[in-house]
């Protein structure tokens, strides 16, 4: 009679072995479970990370648990919504966490995601928007002539 208990560890050892072989043979998994990991850390819900990204909740969720492939763009714009380099989600040794100004940025936006989505009169939303897009102007214009007084003092000096 064999003894179980001698070889109940090294059926243990074996079933280890084998899941964290099949983790790393599918990356789609640790993908998602970044994403997965970040979204939370994020305190955002599936809806409010997909309809950020543009897609179904549903699927959202089958980026995470690696059941569907990310296109190249799609993991662009889930980087961009979390705040992190997409070489980051992709585990490249070189790409940083996401820093610090990151966080605080996807913060400021689902704060004001969540202002706006709580504003139930259209006049109050159309303020809102006339007023963002008068900041995006006038930093755009601001930035614009930023860099043709750098070109034209560049064109001078030379």
């Amino acid at each position: 009679m064999k003894n179980l208990r001698a070889e109940v560890p090294a059926i243990a050892y074996d079933a280890v072995r084998s899941v964290d072989q099949m983790v790393a043979s599918n990356p789609e998994q640790n993908v998602g479970r970044k994403i997965r990991a970040l979204r939370r850390e994020a305190g955002l819900s599936l809806r409010e990370i997909s309809e950020t990204v543009g897609v179904s909740f549903v699927q959202f969720h089958r980026y995470e648990t690696g059941v569907s492939l990310l296109s190249t763009v799609r993991l662009v714009s889930i980087s961009k919504a979390l705040g992190v380099p997409a070489g980051y989600l992709l585990g490249e040794p070189d790409a940083s966490e996401p820093s610090q100004l990151a966080v605080k940025q996807l913060d400021e936006s689902r704060e004001l995601f969540a202002l706006f989505e709580s504003l139930s009169d259209d006049s109050g939303r159309r303020a809102v928007l006339i007023f963002a897009r008068a900041a995006v102007a006038r930093q755009e214009l601001l930035h614009g002539h930023e860099a043709s007084q750098t070109s034209l003092h560049n064109e001078v000096s030379s």
